[in-house]
């Protein structure tokens, strides 16, 4: 196992285009590769692009999803970074339940929104012919708090996707921070940034189909992940975020 720290940037060089090789998309495939050149016994999993990802959601969460709701699901929503969840899960549902729909959640600043809601050709150009997206502009006092999501990066795991999409849903920063501490006071979850945005879609779902709707999605991260950030008060105040958590809710990180 290697473990390395490496530092935010974008996937490709903004001047070149060119692939950014000390991003972790980029380096940690080609330490493998060196790895193999030098006859190491080593292997990157690569989940982004391996779709072994995506069918293993397909054998067991889609139908753990099933069998825990007795079939009667309407609702399925969730973010996607690798896209081996909701690419797994998408596939069996519509395969055993065709008309649940399946909602992509998405944070602001990812392109992925407008490729999963609009269809805007130019979005499914860049996406799928680059592989990759620049993000678009934050919202003003906005800032990218989620990991591993909103990547605006259509992955192998993502292929096809947008056939079994029926509707996406996004999510302000400050909305899911405060979902976070909602679900850790009053539910006693610990989740991350990412498990918040879901929940704050299947929220968002709930409004919009009434009462009387089964909505599934996924507590996909720990806010262990999250320690220096949301549970940091520097990082907070920085990022104008502290202001967006009721009085409550600010127990353990004054």
């Amino acid at each position: 196992e290697i473990l390395m720290r490496t530092k935010p940037m974008p996937l490709k060089d903004p001047v070149t285009g060119k692939p950014n090789m000390e991003h972790y998309h980029n380096l940690a495939p080609l330490i493998a590769k060196e790895g193999k050149e030098r006859g190491e016994n080593i292997h990157c999993v690569n989940q982004w692009q391996n779709t072994a990802n995506r069918m293993s959601h397909y054998l067991s969460t889609g139908p753990e999803i099933m069998q825990q709701t007795g079939g009667k699901i309407d609702c399925f929503c969730a973010a996607t970074g690798t896209g081996g969840t909701i690419g797994g899960i998408s596939r069996y549902l519509k395969d055993h339940s065709p008309k649940t729909k399946v909602v992509l959640c998405d944070c602001r600043g990812s392109a992925l929104y407008d490729w999963a809601a609009t269809g805007d050709e130019g979005t499914e150009r860049v996406l799928a012919g680059e592989r990759w997206c620049p993000k678009p502009p934050m919202d003003p006092g906005s800032s990218p708090v989620t990991e591993g999501i909103g990547n605006s990066v259509i992955t192998a795991n993502m292929e096809g996707l947008r056939d079994y999409i029926d509707d996406a849903v996004q999510v302000k920063d400050h909305d899911a921070i405060r979902m976070v501490f909602r679900l850790l006071h009053e539910e006693g979850v610990f989740v991350g940034g990412s498990a918040g945005l879901n929940v704050c879609g299947a929220v968002e779902m709930a409004r919009r189909l009434g009462p009387g709707h089964t909505i599934v999605t996924v507590l996909c991260d720990s806010g262990f992940r999250y320690g220096t950030k949301f549970f940091n008060k520097e990082w907070m105040v920085k990022n104008k975020l502290y202001e967006a958590l009721p009085p409550e809710h600010r127990v353990g990180i004054e």
